[in-house]
């Protein structure tokens, strides 16, 4: 088990995002946490989900470990279940605990604008190095969700305006030229 995940203070982590009750409303408009038939709560729900990412377990193991500590009863199917309906309501955490901690990032920005991460990375075949694909993704950053996903053969170039949308801030690296390569 990762030392990260043992060293966590689980009373304090909560107190941080407000309380257990703020937790679990958080959690239902999020869609986290609608039944609590295998798991008791919010907070037991979010150490599930640190314990899945800090603890590097496969969803069996998550499982067996969640079971054995009385947070939840649930087959390793149900977990992932349970994980990917978390995402958004984690993300929405996450972005509280940003706006927060640096609020002159957020100032100025209204609530209606969205912030996205736009990149290209190169997949290349075995065989001559002429020959690979581009494929470009837009990840939200505000809702930490990918919302575009595109492949390319080598001739399309990475450019912002790729799939966009009204109400975006889009940020990149600097793309390579034309037939060019990114990493």
């Amino acid at each position: 088990m990762s030392d990260l995940l043992q060293a966590l203070d689980w009373d304090e982590l909560v107190g941080r995002l407000g309380s257990a009750e703020e937790l679990e409303a958080s959690a239902r408009k999020a869609g986290a946490l609608l039944r609590k038939r295998q798991v008791g709560g919010a907070v037991d729900l979010l150490r599930l989900c640190f314990a899945y990412v800090l603890g590097r377990f496969s969803l069996r193991t998550l499982a067996a470990w969640a079971d054995q500590r009385a947070l939840a009863s649930m087959s390793d199917v149900a977990m992932l279940k349970r994980l990917k309906a978390s995402a958004d309501w984690v993300g929405c955490l996450v972005s509280e605990l940003l706006a927060e901690r640096c609020p002159e990032a957020f100032a100025g920005v209204h609530s209606d604008l969205r912030l996205m991460a736009v990149d290209a990375t190169v997949v290349a075949p075995p065989g001559p190095k002429r020959a690979y694909w581009m494929v470009h993704t837009v990840f939200d950053l505000s809702r930490l969700t990918l919302c575009s996903v595109e492949v390319t053969d080598r001739h399309e170039a990475e450019r912002l305006s790729r799939g966009v949308k009204a109400g975006e801030l889009r940020i990149a690296d600097r793309a390579p030229r034309q037939g060019g390569r990114s990493g």
